[in-house]
């Protein structure tokens, strides 16, 4: 019986997201016409409706059509930043490139992932009341929105003459953490009726990293004591406090720019960092747990406080573990001469 409520809550919900993109305000008025007067029309000997009935499906068998003449020829290319937040808006650039005739003003949206959510996840989902338990709407709806992986403003692009470029703002908000795929974007115009929205897809692979959402923290000052770490000056920025010299090597991201070797810079053409003695740290851990199987925003909600933390604990003087431990333990430090491309 799941998965017959499932199934129709799917065809359903999809079925209205076709529809109110497709159908403009106008749309909607005659959709809403044809079907009153399909119901009461249906007697043509009693009453008129039938005309009225008649008119809407004509004037929508005109509009409808009007999809397979809609083929803009734009190139689009958006410029995204390197990481976005959980829940904060994400503003970026489109670049938009007319590569053929005049295109007229239209609509731009982003194409993002479907946020339908799949059996298992219904089927688990605790039911409410019992007309929730009978149908399954209200549960539906809670994991609908919960699985909404990003949403992005619609953008108006004016009339672009023949071989021209318009720069477009666009904004997205990422729903939760992770990488958001965007594949490309879709190009509305309504019909010259004013009923029917034609589609396009413009395709620009591209996808942004989305970090956790994070909360002000007060900065926690962790008791410790400064011990000789194995690897020493390797492990950090192998650049220590001691003054004694030890070697020359190549530069790595993180290393101060006052530790450079000028001179093998103007032999080699690289950048090289002086060598010191090892030194001593003080070394500290953050632990996410992820045995057990908490419900999905308890566990973001401890990704988050867990990032919130990471990001508030000064590392230019320490290391900082990131210990992730599930099925198997994942271990990262963070803090000075650590850094990456």
């Amino acid at each position: 019986m799941d998965r017959v409520r499932w199934r129709l809550l799917s065809w359903g919900t999809a079925f209205i997201l076709w529809v109110r993109r497709r159908f403009t305000p106008a749309g909607w008025l005659v959709l809403s016409l044809l079907g009153v007067s399909a119901l009461v029309g249906f007697d043509t000997y009693k009453n008129l409706a039938y005309q009225i009935f008649t008119f809407s499906l004509a004037l929508l068998l005109l509009a409808v059509p009007f999809e397979f003449f809609f083929r803009p020829r734009l190139f689009v290319r958006r410029t995204l930043p390197r990481f976005g937040t959980a829940g904060q808006p994400l503003p970026y650039a489109l670049e938009v490139e007319t590569t053929g005739q005049a295109v007229p003003a239209m609509t731009l949206t982003e194409v993002l992932p479907a946020a339908l959510p799949g059996f298992e996840e219904f089927r688990s989902a605790a039911g409410g009341y019992w007309f929730d338990r009978w149908t399954g709407i209200t549960r539906w709806l809670r994991l609908v929105e919960g699985s909404r992986g990003a949403s992005a403003a619609p953008m108006a692009l004016p009339d672009l003459p023949a071989k021209t470029t318009a720069d477009v703002e666009g904004r997205l908000v990422p729903g939760g953490r992770g990488r958001i795929v965007l594949p490309g974007l879709e190009a509305w115009r309504p019909d010259p009726l004013g009923l029917f929205n034609a589609r396009a897809f413009l395709s620009a692979p591209q996808s942004v990293l989305v970090l956790p959402r994070r909360y002000p923290v007060p900065r926690v000052e962790l008791s410790g004591k400064r011990r000789y770490q194995q690897g020493g000056v390797s492990l950090s920025s192998s650049v220590g406090e001691s003054q004694e010299f030890v070697s020359l090597r190549d530069y790595r991201p993180g290393d101060p720019p006052r530790k450079l070797h000028w001179k093998s810079l103007a032999k080699t053409g690289k950048l090289i960092v002086k060598e010191y003695q090892d030194e001593y740290f003080v070394r500290h851990a953050l632990i996410l747990d992820t045995f057990g199987a908490p419900p999905p925003e308890v566990f973001e909600e401890a990704v988050s406080a867990a990032a919130s933390f990471a990001c508030s604990v000064l590392t230019q003087e320490s290391l900082l573990d990131l210990l992730f431990v599930g099925a198997e333990a994942y271990c990262f430090t963070a803090g000075r001469g650590q850094g990456g491309p």
